[in-house]
Order: C-alpha cells, then sequence, then structure tokens
C-alpha cells in the first residue's frame, strides 16, 4: 500500500486502504467493547468503525499524516485510533444500568418459591466463587439488614468508599453473569 498516496487522500488509495482495514477495525472496536462489559448492537459497532475512517481522513487526513513507518506499522497505527475511538464512544453513552431486583427470579435458590426477597438466598444460586466471602457479606448486610454504607463499613471497620466499590464490583460481576446465562439460553 502506497502511504504517500493514502496520506495525500488518493481516492483509490483510501478505497484499498477501507477495504483492507475494515475487517482490523470492527475487530477491535468489538474486542474493546467487550473489554469493558458492553454488548454493542451491530450497527453500533459499524457506526465507531465508520468513526474511525472519518476521524483517519478528516482535515485533508491530517491524523493519518502523522503515522511514521518508521515507528510502527500502519495496522498498529490504526489499532491505536480505533481503541481510542471505541473508548470515546463507550464514554459517551449511557452506562447499562439493570436493577437486581428483575433478576430475582433467576438467582432464586433451588426449591425455593420465585420471588425470595433474601439476598442471601439470591447469592446462594450463585456459582461458588463468583464473589468473594466479603463481597457476600457486604451484599448480605447492604440488603438483608438493610443498612447503609456507612453503617456496614463502620462494622467492618472501613472506609464507606471501600463498601460502595465492594458493592459495585459484586454487583457487576453478577450482571455479566446473569447476561451470559441469558445469552446461552436465547435460540439460534
Amino acid at each position: 500500500m502506497d502511504i504517500s498516496a493514502l496520506q495525500n487522500g488518493d481516492a483509490s488509495a483510501w478505497r484499498d486502504f477501507v477495504e483492507g482495514f475494515a475487517p482490523l477495525v470492527l475487530s477491535i472496536v468489538r474486542r474493546t467493547f467487550a473489554k469493558y462489559g458492553r454488548i454493542g448492537a451491530e450497527e453500533e459497532i459499524e457506526d465507531i468503525s465508520q468513526d474511525v475512517f472519518v476521524k483517519l481522513s478528516r482535515n485533508r487526513c491530517d491524523l493519518l499524516k502523522r503515522f511514521d513507518p518508521a515507528r510502527a506499522k500502519l495496522s498498529t497505527f490504526v489499532g491505536v485510533v480505533t481503541r481510542s475511538t471505541a473508548i470515546d464512544a463507550l464514554r459517551r453513552l449511557k452506562p447499562v444500568a439493570e436493577d437486581i431486583d428483575d433478576h430475582a427470579d433467576h438467582l432464586a435458590a433451588p426449591g425455593q418459591a420465585q420471588g425470595g426477597d433474601s439476598a442471601s438466598n439470591m447469592l446462594a444460586s450463585l456459582p461458588r466463587g463468583l464473589l468473594s466471602d466479603k463481597q457476600e457479606m457486604i451484599l448480605s448486610l447492604l440488603f438483608d439488614a438493610d443498612l447503609d454504607p456507612e453503617e456496614v463499613a463502620g462494622r467492618l471497620g472501613v472506609e464507606v468508599q471501600t463498601i460502595r466499590s465492594a458493592k459495585h464490583k459484586a454487583l457487576t460481576k453478577i450482571r455479566n453473569h446473569l447476561s451470559s446465562l441469558e445469552e446461552h439460553q436465547r435460540p439460534f
């Protein structure tokens, strides 16, 4: 591929570049989304991939003109631009917010009536080792004992932010686990 023709905006070189690098860009966008726990719709992935090429061609290919073949391969350069574009897009998206209560039926322990409201009962149905003992205890204190994070922190002798962080990490693990269960239950 003629880099100088590409950097100077040659239409034929640009077509070849887009055609050759589109699979790499799509793959990196998907992997970046997965790394940050986000499953993007195919249209969303394609839009962000197109944003990469727009970014590279903007202002008469200013960004592409910064590519130096002595410092890196073109695929590495495109990969860095793609990852940063995907991360920027993820930052602009609303965070995925799910209510744990929406999954209570899936978390009910075997033999327990559906809709049990005890966090301990829900936690018992999760795979062993998904959460640490400390995370399970914190969730139990927050939801079963209905304590505020400040009260849990006082009982455990830790900072309030430690409790909030542990709760967030535990709920993220549970959401990811539930998402993977839902994916396996989808018909092909």
